[in-house]
């Protein structure tokens, strides 16, 4: 069945170490397109954080955001789809990481709200933060308190710590809501650029969201099949769509458990590994072309 549609992770895939997307990865985003494939990002940011990445390959079509929560169109960042947590579950969720004496990142539908960001608590933001809203110019509120008029629009509620830090709230939230969120926690792909320390994040979103979830939106959408689908990534974010697309690739510097799901493993993200895995899949439709006219066929 003829592949359709790539959908590319961006921080240690489309992105090299510094947060750029090189020039082999641009070029091979442009071969895709050229080759009558639907790209898409999918990605653990939301749009105003994707926006520099998505400008630089050519701001088309639809991107995932929020690790499987929104739909956006590519260019201006309007909500096509999302799914967001309900007041009283963002309520006990604030008061759990609160009371462990971190400040609370509640991720906005930033195509409904004003803010990408609403901070909650008194508590100082971790300097990775604070390089990080910065680095991305995104619009932010501050609150000491949870305002009930601000719960509508969360479709991620975090912080960021360190490891040892956040496992008490970790502890809580799997203990008080257990299967009522989807909870996910690991080191943050920036630490090093923003204060040389580890840094971890906590994120926690409505049961069942993942990227995966949200391509086969665009895919029931679209009238494409799973086989149809090729996903590229690196991350625990990334497991779902490697393993339930026609062909998932994993990047070398992956962490094992995606390379074990995966097809394919390509070069890592500081070597054109998303041009190599292009290439490949590339070659594939090509040959597919050469067997369908062989066979008197078009496709």
């Amino acid at each position: 069945m003829k592949l359709r549609m790539i959908v590319i992770d961006l921080d240690g895939t489309l992105l090299d170490p510094a947060g750029k997307v090189p020039v082999a990865h641009r070029e091979a985003v442009r071969r895709a397109r050229a080759s009558g494939l639907e790209v898409v990002i999918a990605t653990g940011r939301n749009w105003s954080e994707s926006r520099v990445a998505l400008e630089a390959i050519g701001s088309e079509g639809v991107m995932i955001g929020a690790g499987g929560a929104m739909l956006c169109t590519a260019e201006g960042g309007a909500t096509l789809s999302r799914r967001v947590l309900p007041g009283s579950i963002v309520k006990r969720l604030t008061e759990c990481i609160m009371g462990h004496g971190h400040l609370v990142h509640l991720l906005q539908d930033h195509d409904q709200s004003d803010v990408d960001y609403i901070m909650v608590g008194s508590s100082e933001p971790d300097p990775a933060t604070s390089w990080w809203l910065r680095e991305h110019d995104l619009q932010v509120r501050h609150l000491k308190d949870l305002d009930d008029q601000v719960l509508e629009h969360t479709v991620r509620v975090g912080t960021v710590g360190t490891e040892s830090s956040l496992r008490p709230s970790i502890q809580a939230l799997e203990s008080d809501l257990g299967d009522r969120i989807h909870l996910q926690h690991w080191p943050a792909v920036v630490e090093s650029q923003a204060t040389g320390k580890s840094v971890h994040l906590l994120e926690v979103f409505e049961p069942g969201v993942d990227k995966w979830t949200m391509i086969q939106t665009i895919l029931e959408d679209r009238s494409i099949e799973a086989s149809q689908v090729v996903a590229i990534g690196d991350g625990l974010n990334d497991i779902a769509m490697v393993r339930e697309a026609g062909q998932g690739i994993a990047m070398g510097q992956s962490d094992p458990r995606v390379r074990a799901v995966a097809d394919h493993v390509v070069g890592c993200n500081a070597s054109d590994g998303v041009a190599e895995a292009v290439d490949l899949v590339l070659a594939q439709l090509d040959d597919d072309r050469i067997s369908d006219t062989s066979s008197g066929t078009t496709s």
